[in-house]
């Protein structure tokens, strides 16, 4: 969403080179005199002309309405950050080279758009709207969220690389083009928002923290008249206008404030959304990082030491994530990590919970070692970025074998919960508890058991090509429409193709005694199905049809239950089950009684291969 006119007025700072979600144009345009009295420059004008053209409400609804007023600032603060530069550079820069050529309709087709901008600021402006809505339909027929969303990727890493010069320009009028873009997925939803992709590529909706907080700014631009001097706005009417949608502000400097907060929080949302999938929901944020600043502990090594350790690691988190709990680690009280893939590259990924409640996000390329957090934070600033250093250090610990080589008082301490509040600690060290949640379902999945690195191990698994049901609406890629007929199939409508693939998983490593249960559970399983194979071959046509979802679930636990469960006590009610019962008829029976999957582990690759689009550097999946 993005800021009327009257918000740059108030004078907001936009130093923070991510926060383009509500930009509109550059606030250096303003410049308040003194109390009450303001003089508003060429910036101003522009945007209130454009304004005043589009940004009429006509007969469309409220939503409808909002989110066009909102283009119209985009279209402006894209228009600013254009001028005096020289075309030939700005369009080199503007079709930059991107070897994945699912990204390339994106970028010659956002990059027209801002080309027209720079030629053409008008016809930019006037069709912007309807660019980003028949954009929006495009993606939206075609179940083109994933490739959208990876391309929105692609240009934050651009963006956080480039932090300087024209390419810096070009990518920050990307990223506000996109944000808008996205905002159009809510359609009229306006007190919505885009929070993840989701299984299928499909995309998962929260409501936002701050809703319609531009809104009342739109109420104040009716008391403004651009181009001249004009009366003071009062603190009641800045009281009144946010009273109207549930706000409690009642000054200028309470509105500055209150949107630089807005700001950063929705910036963060956004810049996280292309990450954050069903598996990693909990990094979505539910509360904004509030008017306090982030402090940080003290830095025990320099961030560089952890950047190129982390290049060479040793362990993969879980699956199910990380929690660490922390007490002396400054408002810290709680990070939550996940490991995902993009583009064949390990991200990390996590959330700051602090003691007040505040949340922030972000993320970590550790091939390329790129950077991110939705929050600045206070700390040792000639030492580099404090909060970047304090995630680092927490993801070398879980990944890595390393020493405490120096300063011994002031490494990160582990300990167990239940010691968790009477465990002594020095007072520059740092206290945590990793813990993880075991796959599986039901009571026992949900307790959280302390994080050990050395139990976790890397597989490679292959799957064969098969069809895939496809959610309501979508359809199957072109790519995949091809690559089944190449193998002789005619898809039905509402299915997909997955090509068959290996792909690396990381599982906890077992002991030897549990591995030869598992190996008596699996081949139990599996005679017990080739028995029940042979009696439903035996029936006639429908009976064989009617038994088909029976037969599909039965044969994925056959496969695949034995090897994914980890509880031992699991494992040996499963060796023990009586010899005269079927083991295979009593899961099942398990699995239609429940409400979830069986067990979250059978599916720990499903993710994944739903993601990855692009493969992971041996497959591929449409």
């Amino acid at each position: 969403m993005l800021h009327c006119q009257v918000l740059e007025v108030y004078g907001r700072l936009a130093d923070n080179p991510c926060s383009r979600s509500r930009n509109a144009c550059n606030p250096a345009y303003i410049k308040v005199k003194k109390k009450g009295d303001m003089v508003m420059e060429s910036g101003l004008e522009l945007l209130s002309k454009y304004q005043q053209m589009y940004g009429k409400r006509g007969s469309e609804s409220y939503g409808k309405w909002i989110t066009k007023k909102r283009t119209v600032n985009t279209a402006c603060y894209i228009i600013d950050m254009l001028p005096g530069i020289d075309f030939t550079e700005f369009e080199f820069a503007l079709y930059f080279r991107c070897d994945d050529s699912r990204m390339g309709y994106f970028v010659k087709m956002y990059g027209n758009q801002l080309e027209e901008a720079a030629l053409d600021p008008g016809s930019f402006v006037k069709g912007l709207d309807r660019f980003l809505l028949d954009t929006c339909v495009y993606i939206e027929k075609n179940n083109f969220y994933r490739n959208y969303f990876d391309f929105f990727m692609l240009l934050e890493k651009q963006f956080i690389i480039n932090n300087c010069g024209l390419k810096s320009q070009v990518f920050s009028t990307y990223i506000s083009l996109l944000m808008q873009q996205t905002s159009y997925f809510c359609r009229d939803r306006t007190d919505e928002q885009v929070t993840s992709v989701g299984s299928g590529g499909s995309l998962t909706f929260g409501k936002q923290v701050f809703p319609y907080s531009d809104a009342a700014a739109y109420e104040l631009e009716k008391k403004l008249k651009p181009g001249k001097r004009t009366a003071a706005l009062s603190n009641e009417d800045i009281r009144e206008a946010y009273r109207m949608y549930g706000y409690n502000i009642n000054s200028l400097r309470q509105a500055v404030f209150f949107e630089n907060i807005v700001r950063l929080h929705e910036n963060n949302v956004y810049f996280m959304a292309p990450f954050i999938s069903n598996r990693t929901s909990s990094l979505i944020l539910e509360e904004a990082l509030g008017g306090n600043i982030l402090s940080c502990p003290r830095q025990w090594k320099k961030t560089e030491v952890y950047r190129e350790r982390l290049l060479n690691r040793n362990y993969m988190l879980p699956r199910s994530g990380v929690t660490g709990i922390y007490k002396n680690a400054g408002s810290i009280r709680k990070i939550i990590f996940f490991e995902t893939v993009r583009f064949n590259k390990v991200v990390l990924l996590f959330k700051v919970i602090t003691d007040w409640g505040g949340e922030c996000s972000g993320f970590y390329w550790t091939k390329s070692q790129v950077f991110f957090a939705g929050c600045d934070c206070a700390g040792e600033k000639d030492r580099g970025n404090p909060l970047e250093n304090f995630i680092l250090e927490n993801y070398m610990v879980l990944t890595c074998d390393y020493e405490i080589d120096r300063k011994r008082n002031f490494a990160l301490k582990q300990t167990d919960m239940d010691k968790f509040e009477k465990e002594f600690y020095y007072p520059g060290q740092p206290l945590v508890c990793y813990t993880y949640k075991k796959a599986g379902s039901g009571k026992a999945g949900s307790r959280d058991y302390r994080y050990v690195k050395e139990e976790y191990k890397e597989e490679l698994r292959s799957r064969s090509g098969y069809i895939r049901r496809l959610p309501e609406g979508q359809h199957a890629s072109v790519e995949a429409v091809q690559t089944a007929r190449g193998l002789g199939l005619d898809l039905p409508e509402g299915k997909t193709f997955v090509r068959s693939h290996d792909y690396h998983v990381y599982v906890k490593a077992v002991k030897k005694g549990d591995t030869i249960m598992k190996e008596r559970i699996q081949e139990r399983l599996e005679n017990e199905f080739n028995v029940y194979k042979e009696q439903v071959l035996a029936l006639d046509k429908q009976e064989i049809f009617d038994k088909a979802y029976e037969t599909a679930i039965k044969q994925e636990i056959a496969l695949f239950f034995a090897e994914c469960t980890e509880d031992d006590k699991i494992l040996e009610f499963l060796d023990k089950f009586p010899k005269a019962e079927v083991l295979l008829d009593y899961l099942y029976g398990l699995w239609m009684d429940a409400d979830s999957g069986i067990d979250g582990a059978i599916f720990e690759t499903l993710e994944v291969e739903l993601q990855l689009k692009t493969g992971t550097g041996i497959g591929m999946i449409f």
